[in-house]
This record gives structure tokens, C-alpha cells and sequence, in this order.
């Protein structure tokens, strides 16, 4: 399965993070609307994302969602006919919420940044380090990408959207 070294932090500017993507080199991929429906599974999380109304896939991910920088183990499926494919799942594993966001999506070598305006809850930036050979390996370009951004300590969030959204009920 693979897997990624992840963190999640608050911005209170997202002219500033995309200056900082731009000034280390990053390449922008560009703007993506995503609409995740998460769905209620015993371990691990499963959405369907619906990404500028074309694209679909089912995504299982499993990660320590009470650390800062944590090991995401994922799969990935593509899926034709989203709208069918999510009702099924919410008929049988019920709905948990829906979270909906603006992604600006730049890779820098391998590693995926990510600045969201997530709707109802603000705006965050990501990292995505795929683990190709050693946790100690995507844990160096996890924190030159940390100490490049200025994250402080107190920007880190250690739950996903959709606890963020569950909390918000």
C-alpha cells in the first residue's frame, strides 16, 4: 500500500503561501474543486472525491490522526459513475459529512503542497511526502518544507477536514 508523510496546518494568508510555493521552486499544477462525501468505515477513512465535476475516485486512507507528522497508508480507485457509487455507500455505510474546497496544487520534486479554502472552515496548507525508500528520508524534506513556510507549532492541526466539520455540528 502506499504511503505518505503528511501535516496539516492553519494560514491566515494565502498570498504568502503561494509566494513561499513559488520563491523554493515548486511547479503549479493548478486549481482543483474537490467535493469529498466520507462515509462511515470501523478503521481508517473512505471518501469518494469529485474533483471540477469530471474526475472520481474512491480513496481508503489510514493514518494516526492525533500527531502533527503522521504516516497516511492509502489506496485509490477511479471511479465512471460517481453519483451511483455514492448513493450505494451512503445507503450502506452511512454519510458522515461532506467537506468541499478550493485546492491550489503545486509538487515540489515529488512532494505535493497543497493550499486549501476549505468551505466553512478556512484556510490550510498541506504537505504530502511520498515515502519512496525511508521515513527518516520524507522526514527531511518534510521539515525544510515546515522551516521554509515558517510553520510555528501552534499552526499544526492533527485531525482531517471531516473531523474539523464534525466538530462544527
Amino acid at each position: 500500500m502506499p504511503k505518505n508523510l503528511e501535516v496539516k496546518v492553519t494560514i491566515s494568508s494565502f498570498n504568502k503561501a503561494l509566494d513561499i510555493a513559488r520563491s523554493l521552486g515548486a511547479s503549479y499544477v493548478g486549481e482543483i474543486h474537490q467535493v469529498d462525501t466520507y462515509f462511515g468505515v470501523q478503521q481508517g477513512r473512505l471518501k469518494l472525491r469529485e474533483a471540477n465535476d469530471k474526475n472520481a475516485e474512491l480513496i481508503f486512507y489510514d493514518r494516526d490522526e492525533h500527531s502533527t507528522q503522521r504516516v497516511s497508508y492509502f489506496q485509490i480507485y477511479p471511479i465512471n459513475s460517481p453519483q451511483q457509487l455514492k448513493q450505494i455507500l451512503a445507503e450502506a455505510l452511512g454519510n458522515l459529512a461532506i467537506v468541499e474546497k478550493k485546492r491550489k496544487v503545486f509538487l515540489y520534486d515529488s512532494t505535493r503542497i497543497h493550499i486549501d479554502d476549505v468551505k466553512g472552515l478556512g484556510g490550510f496548507l498541506e504537505f504530502e511526502v511520498p515515502i519512496h525508500t525511508t521515513l527518516e528520508s520524507a522526514t527531511k524534506v518534510m521539515n525544510y518544507l515546515i522551516d521554509q513556510f515558517r510553520i510555528d507549532e501552534s499552526d499544526f492541526i492533527s485531525v482531517s477536514y471531516l473531523d474539523l466539520m464534525l466538530k462544527m455540528k
